[in-house]
């Protein structure tokens, strides 16, 4: 039986009203005079994703537009003004709405009125000027700014917040959301420093509060966004940094021998201390061993932290910690090479395997297993091994077996620190035994 919904609707007219509003092949355009009455926002960052428009044949549409874009159009679509307004979208839709979701019953009774369509934007002509959607302009367009270190602002407010959360409010304008449980790293501060990124998922995006800006996560730029409460812009993507002074004594290098760490001493305890291998030129010239340094950082983990500023004030040097020092591009050579050799070691990690022995439940349905990593070929080539090569190569590979590997040799990569001298290679295939294993073919000029 279909599942009954408010107006008589079924899920199937929501099924339809999907196929009809994403299938853009037999969408028609639409020529309308008329006025913007609302404008329409979304999602936890309050961006322009819409506006109202009433026709001056009395109808009234959900008009969308591309988040984007919000900022250009804008100016065009001052509300309460005659405008001239082309739309595209579904024969049927843009007559009658088939399915009325929580956001359109929202619209009619926010502005007591009756929706008569869904359109999606595509040009306007008004007191500002014509203005036509560039469907080639995209959100990726321009680079967004990396980062932003913010020092020792003031706490202005403390509040509980839905969803187990509290907000701070704080003298520069910032609110930072913390989840409950790492309240008690703020608590009954005084005054906060933390690290924030712009997103490129933001530029050319209109925000509801004019101080909004998009915030993005470490890894990928993902714009996690904002929300309001009352009049107060709470951001989720900050990390929220400790100031101390380092006593570095040794230095970590990650699997590929890159320098990614150093142990050190911190609050008279010792702690390993990462960042990302693309900063090591830059951490090698300030930090010595054994001589002190300030700076800011995070906990990621028992006895490990992460480091993202180094000095203090006007000598504070922020690092780019995005997790991206493997990107292709320009970072290996371009022709494919097969190298000959005799493997001289292999690491293993312990990892979940799924059992295969009939063990029922989730966590029933893991081991505990070594899974081959990465080898070291010849003394000095370093040989990553993905998990699919690994399962059929690892109880074969022993220390001194001949072994062929084709693929790509890294470049000297601006800003690393190659501590172990190993020659790295991103591998296409290798050749044990006679038998030949292929990994998932590299694109060099994408993410290795």
């Amino acid at each position: 039986m279909l599942c009954q919904l408010s107006f008589g609707q079924t899920d199937v007219d929501f099924m339809e009203q999907v196929k009809r509003d994403a299938r853009k092949n037999n969408h028609i355009e639409k020529h309308m005079q008329g006025e913007v009455v609302n404008y329409l926002y979304k999602g936890v960052s309050q961006a322009l994703t819409g506006f109202v428009f009433r026709s001056n044949e009395d109808q009234y549409y959900h008009v969308r537009i591309r988040q984007h874009d919000g900022s250009r159009l804008m100016p065009f679509i001052t509300r309460n003004e005659s405008i001239e307004l082309t739309v595209t979208g579904d024969p049927v839709l843009l007559k009658e709405i088939l399915y009325y979701k929580d956001e359109y019953l929202r619209i009619q009774n926010t502005l007591d009125i009756k929706l008569t369509g869904i359109a999606h934007f595509k040009k306007v002509v008004s007191s500002a000027g014509e203005y036509t959607y560039d469907k080639t302009r995209t959100l990726f367009s321009t680079p967004g700014k990396r980062g932003e270190f913010v020092e020792n602002v003031a706490i202005v407010k403390r509040k509980r917040a839905p969803d187990n959360q509290v907000f701070y409010a704080l003298e520069n304008g910032d609110t930072i959301l913390v989840p409950i449980k790492k309240d008690k790293s703020i608590k009954g501060r005084e005054s906060i420093s933390y690290f924030r990124s712009n997103s490129v998922f933001g530029k050319g995006s209109y925000f509801k509060s004019p101080n909004t800006y998009t915030l993005a996560s470490m890894l990928f730029d993902h714009p996690i966004g904002r929300r309001e409460i009352g009049s107060i812009i709470i951001s989720h993507a900050v990390v929220i940094l400790e100031k101390a002074e380092f006593v570095p004594l040794s230095r970590i290098s990650n699997m590929r021998g890159l320098l990614s760490g150093y142990e050190v001493e911190v609050n008279g305890n010792k702690e390993s201390m990462f960042f990302n291998v693309k900063n090591g030129e830059k951490i090698m010239a300030t930090v010595k061993e054994n001589e002190a340094f300030s700076g800011y950082y995070k906990n990621i983990g028992e006895d490990s932290i992460v480091l993202y500023v180094t000095g203090e004030g006007e000598n504070a040097e922020f690092l780019d910690n995005r997790d991206q020092p493997f990107l292709a591009n320009g970072n290996y050579e371009e022709e494919e090479v097969t190298l000959k050799g005799k493997v001289t070691s292999a690491r293993f990690a312990d990892t979940k395997l799924l059992n295969y022995k009939g063990a029922t439940g989730y966590f029933a349905n893991t081991i505990n297993a070594a899974k081959l990593k990465y080898l070291i070929v010849n003394d000095s080539i370093f040989v990553g091994v993905k998990e699919i090569v690994a399962l059929n190569i690892q109880d074969k590979i022993k220390e001194g077996m001949d072994i062929t590997i084709k693929g790509w040799m890294r470049k000297k990569v601006s800003g690393e620190v190659n501590l172990k001298g190993f020659t790295i290679m991103a591998v296409n295939a290798f050749t044990i035994g006679g038998k030949t294993f292929a990994q998932k073919n590299y694109n060099i000029k994408r993410t290795l």
